[in-house]
Parts: C-alpha cells; sequence; structure tokens
C-alpha cells in the first residue's frame, strides 16, 4: 500500500512559478458518499484552521453528511490539527486515543487527521505505527480533495499530503460557526522561515487571492446579512500581491457590513481592535487599518 507522506525538503522550496488558480468541482461519483451519515470535527489552533474547518464542513454537508456532536452518532470524526504549541498536539494524541473505543462499536467509521500536523512526516509515521484507527490523513495542500479522500478511505486506509508551494481553490464550500462574523481569507502562507514557526512549512508559500474574489466573498456575505467581515492572513505583503486590497475599491463598498484585518501570529504584526499595523518598515510590511461601520467607511494607511 502506498502512502504520499509530507517531506520537510519539499515544503520549503520556493520557485518563481506563478500561483496556480482553480475553482472547487466535486467528482460525480463522490458527490453523494455522505448520504445519510453523520460527521463531527474537532478543531485546534488558530483561526487558519477555524476557516478550514468551515470549508471541510461545507464539503461535507454538500455530499450528504449531517452534523452531530456526538462521537458515538459520528460515522466520519474529523481532527483538524495544530503543530505550533505541545499542548495542542497532545490534546490531538489523546482525542485519536478516546476515539478507539467508538471505532470498535463501529467499524465502519472513518478517523480522519487533517492541518499542521499532518504535514509532519514523523506525525504520519508515528499515526501508522501507533494509532492504527485512524483512516485518512490529508494535508493543508489538498483540502479540496476531501471528498474523492473519503471515498477512498472507505475502502483502504488513506495518507495523501502534498508538500509543495500551494494554490488558490476558490469557491470551497462552508458552513459558516457565526451568522454574524465570517473568517475571510485574502493570503495564504508565509515566506518568512522564522526559526521557531512551522507555517511556511505547513502552508506553503505566500499566494494571494485575487481582489474581486475577495469583494465577491464579502458581497455575498452582507447579501447574507453579516454585519463583519475579518479578513485573515499570515503576513500583509507580497510582491505580486493582487491582495494589496485597493483602497477605492474598498470605498463605499460595503454598508452595512464591518471589515477588519486579522493576522495570525506573525511577530512583525502588532494587534489593534481593528486592525494591524506592520513595525518594522525594512520588512516592507504593507499596513492597512481599515473598517467599514454602517455607512461610513473609515480607512488609514500606515506606511
Amino acid at each position: 500500500m502506498q502512502y504520499r507522506l509530507p517531506n520537510l525538503n519539499d515544503a520549503r522550496k520556493r520557485s518563481k512559478n506563478q500561483v496556480n488558480r482553480r475553482n472547487y468541482t466535486v467528482k460525480e461519483e463522490d458527490s453523494h458518499i455522505g448520504e445519510g451519515k453523520y460527521y463531527l470535527i474537532k478543531t485546534h489552533g488558530c483561526q487558519a484552521n477555524e476557516r478550514d474547518s468551515e470549508n471541510i464542513a461545507g464539503m461535507l454537508e454538500e455530499i450528504g453528511y449531517i452534523k452531530t456532536e456526538e462521537e458515538a452518532k459520528a460515522d466520519l470524526v474529523i481532527i483538524n490539527t495544530c503543530a505550533i504549541r505541545s499542548g495542542a498536539e497532545d490534546k490531538v494524541w489523546g482525542e485519536l486515543g478516546a476515539l478507539k473505543r467508538y471505532k470498535s462499536l463501529n467499524e465502519d467509521m472513518i478517523i480522519g487527521l487533517c492541518g499542521c500536523m499532518a504535514q509532519e512526516e514523523k506525525t504520519c509515521r508515528d499515526i501508522l505505527s501507533t494509532y492504527k484507527q485512524v483512516d485518512l490523513i490529508f494535508g493543508t495542500h489538498n483540502l479540496d480533495e476531501l471528498p474523492s479522500l473519503i471515498h477512498k478511505a472507505m475502502k483502504q486506509k488513506t495518507i495523501e499530503v502534498n508538500s509543495f508551494e500551494g494554490e488558490v481553490v476558490e469557491d470551497l464550500p462552508s458552513r459558516r460557526e457565526s451568522k454574524y462574523k465570517a473568517l475571510v481569507n485574502i493570503m495564504y502562507g508565509c515566506d518568512k522561515f522564522c526559526a521557531y514557526c512551522i507555517v511556511p512549512y505547513t502552508r506553503g508559500k505566500e499566494r494571494s487571492r485575487l481582489i474581486e474574489d475577495v469583494l465577491k466573498e464579502v458581497e455575498d456575505l452582507k447579501k447574507e446579512g453579516y454585519k463583519e467581515a475579518k479578513l485573515k492572513y499570515k503576513v500583509l505583503e507580497h510582491k505580486e500581491n493582487e491582495t494589496k486590497v485597493e483602497i477605492e475599491l474598498f470605498t463605499g463598498r460595503f454598508h452595512q457590513i464591518r471589515a477588519s484585518f486579522s493576522s495570525i501570529g506573525h511577530p512583525l504584526v502588532a494587534d489593534t481592535k481593528y486592525g494591524y499595523k506592520g513595525k518594522k518598515k525594512k520588512m516592507q510590511l504593507q499596513a492597512y487599518k481599515l473598517t467599514f461601520d454602517f455607512d461610513l467607511p473609515v480607512i488609514e494607511i500606515k506606511e
């Protein structure tokens, strides 16, 4: 049986190739595999994982799965993991151990693992040797392949983890946790390679969504009645950054909705109530402070 395991050396590589962009699609043979079945998602870590879990839930419900909060009822359990702190990893190991009992009561239950821990080769090998109840491991770069991976895991243990620079996949289904506040990705990955941080290896190179795709998502949120859109990124900086958020496109667009920036823990970015400011000019951080509150857009740009 062949597995596609993560590779640290491949994850470290950065090229000057253009970012590949594509839209999410589901194969016909995978489009109904969850009908009449229940799913449970356990999420650890940052807002990047929270947003991924919303997309995972959206994909699962699109192929027929129904959400549950009970392990005993679930036909599919996915643990979305964090590799930043050992405490978060310890929780995952404990949860995998606890799920072994439910697996013994329901042999058809699929236990899956994704997120940043899944991008580590040692984690995958530890699971293969110790946590044999796990049926599926997939990484942050092939989230959109989930329906096909589940279908495959119904027949055999499946490990599919890509270690490359990453793509931008649009039109992913979403089941948002809040009806009023929404996380919106504007950028993925990081190229800083700080000594203590695993993000460049687990999330790939810095790559931006197109500004028109960000605008469309926020416009759709407005139509659905959302009051706040949190624009999420690792670092708001990119040489080919289509998502430098051209201010003229935003001005006056989002009446009745508030938009703010949210960075995921980069040390060169400091938190404020409405956004983030870059600390070191030599890093060429693009710092925007941007709030849209009802009919009064307020924009402040810091060089």
